[in-house]
C-alpha cells in the first residue's frame, strides 16, 4: 500500500507522478516491482504458468517464461539443501 501526505488520512490514490518520483529515488521502478511480484506468484504457486496468465494478465509465452525461470530457481534451492 502507498500513500502520501494528501491520501493518508482518506481512501483516494496517489498518483503516477507520486510513485515515479519515490520509485526513481530510490532506483526502482513499477515495473520491476510488477516483475518481482509476478516471478515471487510463480515460485509460491508451483511455477503454473496458466496460473500467472490469469491472475497477472499476461501472455502464455511470457507466463512460461517465468514459469521456466521459476523451476530452475526451484531446482536450484533443492540441490543446495544439506542431506542428513
Amino acid at each position: 500500500m502507498l500513500i502520501s501526505n494528501k491520501t493518508g488520512h482518506g481512501a483516494g490514490p496517489i498518483s503516477q507522478a507520486f510513485v515515479t518520483l519515490r520509485m526513481n529515488r530510490i532506483g526502482c521502478s513499477v515495473d520491476r516491482i510488477r516483475k518481482d511480484r509476478i516471478l515471487h506468484e510463480a515460485l509460491a504457486g508451483g511455477a503454473d504458468p496458466l496460473h500467472l496468465s490469469l491472475v497477472f494478465g499476461i501472455s502464455h509465452s511470457t507466463a512460461a517464461r517465468y514459469s521456466a525461470v521459476a523451476e530452475h530457481l526451484l531446482a536450484d534451492e533443492l540441490d543446495q539443501t544439506p542431506q542428513p
